[in-house]
């Protein structure tokens, strides 16, 4: 059920994906937004000190964003009026969120938009972002950057090519939100509160430039408008790391909260309207919840640094780990004998291999942990399985490739070999007939090294979080496609497809060889004793590559090496010193 689950999410998930590149729309010409529209003019080195300039002023004209220009008029209580579009130069945009040109201030003279340390870009998301340069006696750097709460400007205007990305020095990476009062009427106390807008018409008519009296004319600008003052020599300020997570994260939630009350009040109102319908009641607040809802999760998917990634992150990051350790697991270098309904491994049972002709070729016991495997030539083989009180192959389990514990299942078809030295280790599934009580005690007594109970709930679990991380992935590639999230979403396609059809493991073969000449010994004996009692625990027979595959329980050993002679006896050459095994097989390279 679950590989079900698994296999529809990830198929949905590409579909979606696919989807939703298919259906973007971009805005030709935008507007500022209304929440959204204060850029921060510092006032020293750090920017801790500043004044507001807001891109939506109640009176002036308003801010119009295309793909050549941007035009209208802003206010700030320092530069005062500011015109995008003066008639000697004016804001440039190239089509793809890149700005460049001058607009001029009031109280300011020119304000660069793309000068030497700075620079001003349009994202995907519709934030500007980076630094503009103001010249003059109230001059200094203007900055735009959405992961601070006081200096985020956005517009609908997209681009034709979708935005230029984060601006230079600083910029609009993240999720936004509007300052204290970004929305409210002007302060009592206009000297602390640069957010407001001016409570009268300025001096100046504002949609024309300012009067002729120099210098203050626009129309009479220096003698070369067209090359402003030099640019600063002086790099733009930045905010530390530290203070740019903790404004990412207080923007994100503030900005989810006011987007969340919004979206109620305008709710409440329709539901309040006695002359509206209930069917248009119904259907208005369904459209609005599902705008709230790509809303949501562009601003809490747009940055690694919003408040939900803070507890997202761990969660991505751990389904992914489990879901690696859970496919690393299933796909052990040996095949597994193993009951069908507790998944607990089988022994002994009888691994009999067959080749094309229905002759046994091999045969192998499986050990306490149920396994066994077979080094063969290239062919076709087909395996049976005997355990008593056991059926193979297994019903309960025919048709699929894998369950909680174990991929590869093997129900007795045919089995291709192509390549020289492979090994078959197949898992099978056995289906039970009644109680075995060599099984339950040998679980009780903890016997078995390589499989414990509590590892079919971790691996639920794995599958559960990977699922689950998935679709949080999918969902955030879909409503924030920015790197970071196209890497997450990349590695969970990337382990999804390893889960899915399954990655070729490297075989552990251990092999004898002359030391002196490099050349395999060929079908000789390898015994090896276990180191503590003497005693010979099992034997293996080299191939025609001086190759063999051992299984083994983890402990200490030793090892002799019996050449075959010419007369077919065998003569011992080599005694290996102790050595360890740790992962339940011997891949040790002999040289004698």
């Amino acid at each position: 059920m679950i590989a079900r689950i698994q296999r529809a999410l990830f198929l949905t998930a590409l579909l979606a994906v696919a989807f939703s590149f298919s259906t973007n729309v971009f805005a030709a010409t935008g507007t500022i937004n209304a929440s959204y529209k204060y850029a921060k003019l510092c006032g020293n080195a750090d920017c801790s000190v500043y004044t507001q300039i807001n891109f939506k002023p109640t009176l002036g004209t308003a801010v119009s964003v295309t793909d050549s220009a941007i035009t209208g008029e802003i206010w700030s209580e320092k530069l005062g009026w500011i015109n995008l579009n003066p008639t000697t130069s004016g804001v440039l945009n190239d089509g793809t969120g890149t700005l460049s040109g001058y607009a001029w201030g009031q109280l300011a003279s020119w304000i660069n938009f793309a000068p030497t340390h700075g620079g001003v870009t349009i994202n995907s998301s519709g934030e500007f972002g980076g630094w503009a340069w103001v010249s003059g006696p109230n001059g200094g750097w203007i900055k735009f950057d959405c992961t601070d709460v006081d200096a985020c400007v956005k517009t609908d205007w997209l681009g034709t090519g979708g935005g230029a990305g984060a601006g230079a020095g600083a910029g609009g990476g993240g999720s936004s939100t509007s300052g204290s009062g970004s929305t409210g009427n002007p302060s009592t106390n206009p000297t602390t509160n640069p957010t407001t807008n001016p409570s009268t018409n300025p001096t100046t008519n504002p949609t024309t430039n300012p009067s002729t009296n120099p210098p203050t004319d626009p129309t009479n600008p220096p003698k070369n408008p067209t090359n402003p003052p030099t640019d600063p020599s002086v790099t733009p300020p930045a905010n530390t790391f530290t203070q740019q997570i903790v404004q990412q994260i207080a923007s994100t939630f503030t900005e989810t909260v006011a987007i969340l009350g919004d979206a109620l009040t305008g709710i409440r109102t329709i539901m309040n309207k006695p002359d509206v319908s209930v069917a248009v009641k119904v259907a208005t607040t369904i459209g609005m919840l599902a705008g709230v809802s790509v809303s949501v999760a562009s601003l809490l998917f747009a940055s690694p640094f919003s408040f939900s990634e803070i507890a997202l992150i761990p969660m991505r990051l751990w389904s992914l780990l489990l879901g690696f350790l859970g496919f690393k697991k299933r796909r052990r270098p040996w095949g597994t004998v193993y009951d069908a309904v507790t998944k607990q491994p089988i022994d002994p049972v009888v691994v009999v291999l067959r080749d094309d002709k229905g002759e046994d070729v091999s045969t192998s016991i499986t050990d306490l942990d149920g396994r066994y495997g077979f080094l063969v030539r290239p062919g076709m083989y087909t395996i049976i399985a005997n355990r008593t009180n056991y059926i193979f192959p297994s019903k309960k389990l025919f048709g699929k490739d894998r369950d909680e514990l174990y991929s590869d299942l093997y129900f007795g078809g045919p089995i291709m070999v192509t390549k020289e030295g492979d090994v078959i280790g197949k898992n099978i599934p056995l289906d039970p007939i009644k109680e075995d009580w060599n099984e339950q005690t040998k679980e009780s007594q903890h016997l078995m090294s390589f499989f414990s109970r509590k590892e079919k709930w971790l691996r639920h679990a794995s599958d559960v979080l990977f699922a689950f991380g998935f679709s949080v992935a999918t969902i955030a590639l879909i409503a924030a496609p920015n790197t970071y999230n196209i890497v997450v979403f990349v590695a969970y396609l990337f382990l999804g497809m390893l889960r899915q059809f399954g990655l070729r493991h490297m075989v552990p073969l251990g092999g004898v060889m002359y030391k002196d000449s490099g050349l395999p010994l060929r079908f000789a004996i390898v015994r090896i004793f276990i180191a503590d009692t003497n005693s010979e625990t099992l034997h293996k027979i080299t191939d025609k590559t001086g190759r063999f595959y051992c299984l083994i329980r983890n402990g200490r050993y030793y090892a002799t090496i019996e050449k075959k002679k010419d007369d077919g006896s065998y003569e011992k050459i080599f005694t290996s010193l102790p050595f360890d095994v740790t992962k339940g097989y011997i891949n040790t390279l002999f040289e004698v």
